[in-house]
Protein backbone atom coordinates (compact mmCIF):
# COMPACT_ATOMS: atom_id res chain seq x y z
CA UNK A 1 0.00 0.00 0.00
CA UNK A 2 1.74 3.33 -0.92
CA UNK A 3 1.30 6.25 1.10
CA UNK A 4 1.27 8.65 -1.71
CA UNK A 5 0.93 7.90 -5.45
CA UNK A 6 0.22 10.25 -8.35
CA UNK A 7 -0.35 8.90 -11.71
CA UNK A 8 -0.48 10.75 -15.06
CA UNK A 9 -0.19 14.28 -13.01
CA UNK A 10 -0.18 17.03 -15.14
CA UNK A 11 -0.86 21.28 -14.75
CA UNK A 12 -1.34 23.00 -17.62
CA UNK A 13 -0.23 27.38 -17.63
CA UNK A 14 -1.88 28.26 -20.76
CA UNK A 15 0.28 26.49 -23.72
CA UNK A 16 2.99 25.46 -20.46
CA UNK A 17 3.13 22.31 -19.00
CA UNK A 18 4.71 23.13 -16.21
CA UNK A 19 4.22 19.07 -14.46
CA UNK A 20 3.32 16.77 -17.24
CA UNK A 21 1.92 12.58 -17.12
CA UNK A 22 3.84 12.42 -13.77
CA UNK A 23 3.92 9.23 -12.03
CA UNK A 24 5.44 8.76 -8.31
CA UNK A 25 4.77 6.13 -5.56
CA UNK A 26 5.79 6.81 -2.37
CA UNK A 27 5.35 4.14 0.61
CA UNK A 28 5.05 4.23 4.35
CA UNK A 29 8.03 5.25 6.00
CA UNK A 30 10.15 6.59 3.22
CA UNK A 31 12.11 9.59 2.52
CA UNK A 32 11.34 10.56 -0.51
CA UNK A 33 13.52 13.58 -2.77
CA UNK A 34 12.21 15.70 -5.34
CA UNK A 35 15.04 17.37 -7.20
CA UNK A 36 15.89 18.97 -10.55
CA UNK A 37 16.78 22.39 -11.78
CA UNK A 38 15.23 25.45 -11.24
CA UNK A 39 11.86 25.74 -13.16
CA UNK A 40 11.65 22.18 -13.09
CA UNK A 41 7.61 21.95 -11.57
CA UNK A 42 9.00 20.78 -7.88
CA UNK A 43 6.72 23.36 -6.01
CA UNK A 44 4.12 23.20 -8.42
CA UNK A 45 3.80 19.30 -7.96
CA UNK A 46 3.77 20.41 -3.72
CA UNK A 47 1.17 22.21 -4.88
CA UNK A 48 -0.76 20.10 -6.87
CA UNK A 49 -0.61 16.93 -3.75
CA UNK A 50 -1.72 19.38 -1.39
CA UNK A 51 -4.36 21.13 -3.21
CA UNK A 52 -2.96 24.84 -3.56
CA UNK A 53 -3.51 24.53 -7.35
CA UNK A 54 -5.92 21.57 -9.26
CA UNK A 55 -4.59 19.38 -11.79
CA UNK A 56 -5.28 19.61 -15.24
CA UNK A 57 -5.47 15.95 -15.69
CA UNK A 58 -4.37 13.13 -13.57
CA UNK A 59 -4.75 11.54 -10.74
CA UNK A 60 -3.71 11.77 -6.34
CA UNK A 61 -4.10 9.20 -3.79
CA UNK A 62 -2.94 9.61 -0.59
CA UNK A 63 -3.77 6.67 1.56
CA UNK A 64 -5.43 4.86 -0.44
CA UNK A 65 -8.47 7.71 -1.05
CA UNK A 66 -8.83 9.61 -4.14
CA UNK A 67 -7.83 13.68 -3.37
CA UNK A 68 -7.29 14.88 -6.46
CA UNK A 69 -8.62 18.60 -6.81
CA UNK A 70 -9.46 18.30 -2.92
CA UNK A 71 -9.50 21.26 -0.41
CA UNK A 72 -5.95 22.01 1.25
CA UNK A 73 -7.98 21.77 5.06
CA UNK A 74 -9.42 18.49 3.67
CA UNK A 75 -6.40 17.39 2.56
CA UNK A 76 -4.38 18.26 6.15
CA UNK A 77 -7.11 16.64 7.56
CA UNK A 78 -6.84 13.14 6.36
CA UNK A 79 -3.02 13.28 7.81
CA UNK A 80 -1.23 14.85 5.22
CA UNK A 81 1.14 18.37 5.96
CA UNK A 82 3.65 20.72 4.17
CA UNK A 83 5.79 23.41 4.73
CA UNK A 84 6.71 26.21 2.33
CA UNK A 85 9.59 27.74 0.77
CA UNK A 86 9.06 30.84 2.75
CA UNK A 87 8.27 30.77 5.93
CA UNK A 88 4.36 30.69 6.50
CA UNK A 89 4.37 31.10 10.79
CA UNK A 90 2.40 33.95 12.18
CA UNK A 91 5.68 36.11 12.75
CA UNK A 92 3.84 38.35 15.66
CA UNK A 93 2.60 35.34 17.68
CA UNK A 94 4.87 33.75 19.75
CA UNK A 95 6.64 30.29 19.12
CA UNK A 96 4.34 28.49 21.50
CA UNK A 97 1.33 30.03 19.94
CA UNK A 98 2.44 28.98 16.54
CA UNK A 99 2.57 25.60 17.68
CA UNK A 100 -1.01 25.71 19.49
CA UNK A 101 -2.49 26.99 16.14
CA UNK A 102 -1.35 23.76 14.56
CA UNK A 103 -2.72 21.64 17.11
CA UNK A 104 -6.47 22.70 15.81
CA UNK A 105 -6.87 19.74 13.41
CA UNK A 106 -6.68 17.28 15.82
CA UNK A 107 -8.22 18.56 19.41
CA UNK A 108 -11.70 20.53 18.22
CA UNK A 109 -13.89 21.69 20.58
CA UNK A 110 -17.90 22.55 20.68
CA UNK A 111 -18.34 26.15 19.89
CA UNK A 112 -21.02 26.34 23.04
CA UNK A 113 -19.19 24.34 25.48
CA UNK A 114 -16.52 27.13 24.53
CA UNK A 115 -18.87 29.67 25.31
CA UNK A 116 -20.38 28.16 28.58
CA UNK A 117 -16.50 27.35 29.84
CA UNK A 118 -17.60 23.94 30.73
CA UNK A 119 -14.83 21.26 31.76
CA UNK A 120 -14.24 19.65 28.40
CA UNK A 121 -12.59 22.82 26.31
CA UNK A 122 -10.36 23.63 29.77
CA UNK A 123 -9.21 20.04 29.56
CA UNK A 124 -8.70 20.07 25.45
CA UNK A 125 -6.60 23.40 25.75
CA UNK A 126 -4.25 21.63 28.33
CA UNK A 127 -3.55 18.53 26.03
CA UNK A 128 -3.21 21.50 23.23
CA UNK A 129 -0.58 22.95 25.75
CA UNK A 130 1.03 19.91 25.89
CA UNK A 131 1.23 18.14 22.82
CA UNK A 132 2.91 21.63 21.74
CA UNK A 133 5.38 21.77 24.37
CA UNK A 134 6.34 18.43 23.83
CA UNK A 135 6.76 18.94 19.92
CA UNK A 136 9.22 21.81 20.84
CA UNK A 137 10.88 19.96 23.19
CA UNK A 138 11.35 16.87 20.55
CA UNK A 139 12.91 19.57 17.96
CA UNK A 140 15.21 21.28 20.32
CA UNK A 141 13.55 24.42 20.64
CA UNK A 142 11.74 24.42 23.79
CA UNK A 143 13.61 27.15 25.47
CA UNK A 144 12.06 29.37 22.32
CA UNK A 145 8.68 29.19 23.17
CA UNK A 146 7.83 32.75 24.73
CA UNK A 147 9.95 33.95 21.43
CA UNK A 148 7.82 36.44 18.92
CA UNK A 149 8.22 34.25 15.50
CA UNK A 150 9.87 37.01 13.85
CA UNK A 151 12.90 37.32 16.32
CA UNK A 152 14.04 33.72 15.51
CA UNK A 153 16.98 33.28 13.04
CA UNK A 154 16.23 31.65 9.84
CA UNK A 155 17.16 28.24 10.93
CA UNK A 156 14.58 28.50 14.25
CA UNK A 157 11.82 29.65 11.74
CA UNK A 158 11.97 26.66 9.78
CA UNK A 159 12.25 24.20 12.65
CA UNK A 160 9.27 26.16 14.01
CA UNK A 161 7.22 25.74 10.61
CA UNK A 162 8.16 22.02 10.90
CA UNK A 163 6.72 21.88 14.46
CA UNK A 164 3.42 23.35 13.20
CA UNK A 165 3.04 20.86 10.32
CA UNK A 166 3.64 18.22 12.78
CA UNK A 167 1.24 19.81 15.45
CA UNK A 168 -1.78 18.09 13.85
CA UNK A 169 0.00 14.39 13.82
CA UNK A 170 0.52 14.10 10.14
CA UNK A 171 0.84 10.60 8.78
CA UNK A 172 3.21 12.48 5.58
CA UNK A 173 4.66 15.42 5.48
CA UNK A 174 5.79 17.59 2.15
CA UNK A 175 8.91 19.82 2.72
CA UNK A 176 9.37 22.17 0.42
CA UNK A 177 13.41 23.75 0.67
CA UNK A 178 14.13 23.58 4.49
CA UNK A 179 17.62 23.88 3.56
CA UNK A 180 16.92 27.30 1.27
CA UNK A 181 18.94 30.53 2.86
CA UNK A 182 20.27 27.76 6.00
CA UNK A 183 24.33 28.46 6.86
CA UNK A 184 26.50 25.38 7.27
CA UNK A 185 26.00 25.08 10.97
CA UNK A 186 22.28 25.38 10.61
CA UNK A 187 22.07 22.93 7.63
CA UNK A 188 23.71 20.35 9.73
CA UNK A 189 20.99 21.39 12.76
CA UNK A 190 18.02 21.08 10.11
CA UNK A 191 19.60 17.82 8.76
CA UNK A 192 18.86 15.96 12.47
CA UNK A 193 15.86 16.69 12.72
CA UNK A 194 14.31 15.66 9.28
CA UNK A 195 16.17 12.40 10.24
CA UNK A 196 14.56 12.57 13.58
CA UNK A 197 11.05 12.87 12.49
CA UNK A 198 11.61 10.53 10.23
CA UNK A 199 12.88 7.83 12.83
CA UNK A 200 9.73 8.65 14.55
CA UNK A 201 7.76 7.12 11.56
CA UNK A 202 6.70 9.93 9.60
CA UNK A 203 6.88 9.70 5.73
CA UNK A 204 8.51 12.21 4.28
CA UNK A 205 8.83 13.86 1.28
CA UNK A 206 11.47 16.44 0.25
CA UNK A 207 12.53 18.77 -2.37
CA UNK A 208 15.80 20.02 -2.26
CA UNK A 209 18.51 21.73 -4.42
CA UNK A 210 21.66 21.11 -1.71
CA UNK A 211 22.69 17.82 -3.57
CA UNK A 212 25.19 16.78 -0.52
CA UNK A 213 21.64 17.01 1.82
CA UNK A 214 19.95 14.98 -0.55
CA UNK A 215 23.00 12.07 -0.70
CA UNK A 216 22.56 11.96 3.23
CA UNK A 217 18.71 11.94 3.62
CA UNK A 218 16.69 10.62 0.88
CA UNK A 219 16.40 6.34 0.53
CA UNK A 220 15.13 7.21 -3.05
CA UNK A 221 14.66 10.13 -5.56
CA UNK A 222 12.80 11.47 -8.49
CA UNK A 223 14.30 13.98 -10.80
CA UNK A 224 12.76 16.28 -12.57
CA UNK A 225 12.79 18.57 -15.52
CA UNK A 226 10.54 21.25 -17.66
CA UNK A 227 7.98 19.45 -15.68
CA UNK A 228 8.46 15.47 -16.61
CA UNK A 229 10.04 12.76 -14.43
CA UNK A 230 13.70 11.91 -16.61
CA UNK A 231 15.11 9.53 -13.24
CA UNK A 232 13.79 7.65 -10.63
CA UNK A 233 16.03 5.42 -7.93
CA UNK A 234 18.77 5.76 -5.61
CA UNK A 235 20.86 8.80 -5.46
CA UNK A 236 23.56 6.53 -7.09
CA UNK A 237 21.68 5.72 -10.01
CA UNK A 238 20.31 9.30 -10.87
CA UNK A 239 23.88 10.98 -10.08
CA UNK A 240 25.21 8.58 -13.17
CA UNK A 241 22.05 8.79 -15.60
CA UNK A 242 22.84 10.98 -18.39
CA UNK A 243 19.40 12.40 -18.71
CA UNK A 244 20.20 14.05 -15.30
CA UNK A 245 23.69 15.21 -15.55
CA UNK A 246 22.46 16.82 -19.13
CA UNK A 247 19.73 18.61 -17.19
CA UNK A 248 22.04 20.13 -14.57
CA UNK A 249 25.02 20.98 -16.89
CA UNK A 250 22.98 21.94 -20.01
CA UNK A 251 22.87 20.04 -23.11
CA UNK A 252 25.99 22.50 -24.63
CA UNK A 253 28.17 22.11 -21.82
CA UNK A 254 27.24 18.28 -21.76
CA UNK A 255 27.86 17.38 -24.99
CA UNK A 256 31.66 19.22 -24.51
CA UNK A 257 32.29 17.19 -21.52
CA UNK A 258 31.72 13.79 -23.28
CA UNK A 259 33.64 14.37 -26.15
Amino acid sequence: MEMLQTTGLTRHFGGLAAVSNLDLSVPPGELFGLIGPNGAGKTTVFNLIFGVLQPTHGCIRFRQTDITGAPSYAIARRGLARTFQITSLFQSFSVLENVLLGTYGIFRINPLAALFNTRRPRAIELEQRERALNLLNFLGIERLRDEVARNLPLGHQRILEMAVALAAAPKMILLDEPFAGLSAEEIKEMIAKIRKIHEEGTTIMLVEHNMRVVMDLCDRIAVLNFGRKIAEGTFFQVSRDPEVIKAYLGAKRYATERS
